[in-house]
């Protein structure tokens, strides 16, 4: 499919992913590799400020074997318009009350034909060139079942925010102890290894993707990609800025299933371990 014909954004912005598109910005794209396909899943409700810009820097990537899945909550907005501008180009869309995010997220992947997949909320967006690295890392090493790469933190205007992510070594010490510092945007996987355990716990609201990190984590690490893959956005309608007291204590119950609750030593132990580890982090990256 030709990317490069998408429909005129509706915004009067300049740059990525409005005007521009991946080719610019990679080079490594050899036309006679064998791409492995990527699914992308998009869950979305009311967020018509920012899903063209998420919507275009999925599709604006040029990646040749490309599918994208849209799952509107039931939006009262403008999304439905916007998702509609770029029919031709998605796969496949709908637009009805759903259970949930997870639930959203957990049946466009089964939906998925791709063997990489990956899901991006509708105010996050891709950076330029990121499904043929990710696609390239995949093919270096085939038998890994997931990857991760770093995350910008942005503002509502798109614009890098001071505080970025911190980014320790992945083993279950660190995700046990010192939380989940995966960041989802810019984390993909195989199909297969996400159906093997089980998906998301649907029931969680926020933090799904930490359990589902932690799951695949008991299999195997994650390759780490070192270039930034997708922006994280904070705004006053996420779901960060309005319900943080949710993910604490989805945190809270997840982290319980990987430590002994009733050791309250070791409980102890493994958290000043790791809060001393966290200060080393800090003082050798400075």
């Amino acid at each position: 499919m030709d990317y490069s014909c998408l429909p005129k954004p509706c915004k009067n912005l300049q740059g990525w992913p409005w005007t521009e598109d991946s080719a610019k910005f990679y080079i490594g794209n050899d036309e006679n590799t064998n791409w492995p396909k990527i699914s992308v899943i998009t869950p979305s409700f009311n967020q018509d400020s920012f899903l063209e810009e998420t919507v275009r820097s999925v599709l604006l990537q040029n990646y040749p074997n490309l599918e994208y899945i849209i799952l509107d909550g039931g939006s009262s907005d403008s999304s439905v318009e916007i998702i509609k501008k770029y029919d031709d180009f998605i796969d496949y869309w709908v637009s009805k009350p759903d259970k949930g995010q997870a639930d959203a997220i957990y049946k466009g992947i089964k939906m998925a034909t791709g063997d990489i997949v990956a899901y991006i909320n509708s105010d996050d967006f891709y950076y330029p060139g990121t499904f043929f690295k990710v696609a390239e890392k995949f093919l270096e090493d085939p038998l890994s079942g997931w990857l991760t790469g770093k995350t910008v933190f942005v503002d509502e205007f798109s614009v890098p925010m001071n505080d970025q992510p911190k980014y320790l070594p992945i083993n279950m010490f660190t995700m046990t102890y010192l939380g989940n510092f995966i960041t989802q945007p810019s984390t993909f996987w195989k199909k297969d290894l996400f159906l093997s355990v089980g998906g998301f716990n649907k029931n969680l609201r926020f933090c799904f993707d930490y359990e589902l990190f932690m799951k695949f984590l008991k299999i195997e690490k994650p390759l780490w990609c070192n270039g930034n893959f997708a922006a994280f956005r904070y705004h006053s309608l996420s779901k960060t800025a309005n319900i943080h007291d949710v993910c604490i204590e989805e945190s809270e119950v997840i982290i319980d299933g990987y430590v002994n609750s009733d050791n309250l030593l070791r409980q102890y132990v493994g958290k000043m371990l790791g809060r001393l580890y966290s200060l080393f982090f800090d003082i050798h990256h400075k």
